[in-house]
């Protein structure tokens, strides 16, 4: 349910005009449901079964025509302006070092109250990685109930590792972390969730749910990068600000991710 929703996020984004859904045919995923929920928002929404189809070549050959035929129907539509408003932008961060929680992430949390204040949503997440940060996030959220939703799914995380005798709190962080002069997971946390700065968290949701209130909400998302920015695109954001000190070179498909160092 989990990874369909997700999907079906994807399809809808604001980034997306039109749909391609692509299914085997034997899969838990319905190809087809799934293409019918997107086109209830998308008018351009499609989806083929490779093994109706006659197999990959046949599907890429009629994958590629129907793309091409979605690309000529997008491109007769005008741009228009809109409010800054309408924008949903992801913060997160990877390949963290000491600068990245006293330059990078300071700078995208002023980013993030200029935004917020002028009507837009952040998003964030990395709930491995908000360990130690409780207080800050507290002070920051809007409710009890914001926060208590925030620290039960760090507990989660946390007693989930512990299960497996595995101590977050004694691995993190990663080996890439220290040797850039990181030394412990409440060092990181600290620094990481300077990218949301004073801005108050309005919302705490869960993988693959939508944002939907201007201010900043906490998405509910692993801390691996590439499965932390579906889940903050799944919840509408356009555009990803990624801070990192040593680097990465993660992209996404579905919406441009921003280095910031």
């Amino acid at each position: 349910a989990l990874s369909e929703q997700s999907l079906l996020e994807m399809g809808i984004h604001p980034n997306q005009g039109a749909a391609l859904v692509i299914g085997l045919g034997c899969e838990e995923i319905d190809a087809a449901r799934l293409c019918g929920k997107i086109r209830q928002s998308r008018s351009l929404a499609e989806y083929l079964i490779m093994q109706e189809v006659g197999g990959t070549a046949t599907t890429i050959a009629r994958g590629v025509e129907i793309c091409k035929e979605f690309a000529a129907k997008l491109r007769q539509h005008q741009r228009v302006s809109v409010d800054v408003s309408n924008l949903t932008v992801a913060v997160e961060c990877g390949g963290s070092d000491f600068s990245s929680g006293i330059a990078a992430n300071p700078a995208v949390g002023v980013f993030t109250e200029k935004l917020t204040k002028a009507g837009g949503k952040v998003v964030f997440g990395e709930t491995a990685e908000l360990m130690g940060a409780e207080d800050v996030l507290y002070q920051r959220s809007i409710s009890r109930e914001v926060y208590e939703t925030i620290e039960a799914a760090i507990r989660r995380v946390e007693d989930t590792a512990l299960f497996y005798k595995e101590d977050l709190r004694g691995t993190q962080p990663s080996p890439g972390n220290i040797a850039g002069g990181l030394s412990t997971i409440e060092e990181k946390s600290l620094g990481g969730v300077c990218k949301i700065g004073q801005a108050r968290i309005v919302d705490a949701i869960a993988f693959g749910q939508r944002a939907t209130k201007p201010g900043v909400t906490y998405v509910d998302t692993p801390g691996n990068d590439l499965a932390c920015t579906l889940g903050l695109c799944a919840a509408g954001a356009q555009i990803v600000i990624f801070t990192t000190g040593r680097g990465t070179p993660m992209g996404f498909a579905a919406a441009p991710v921003f280095k910031v160092t």
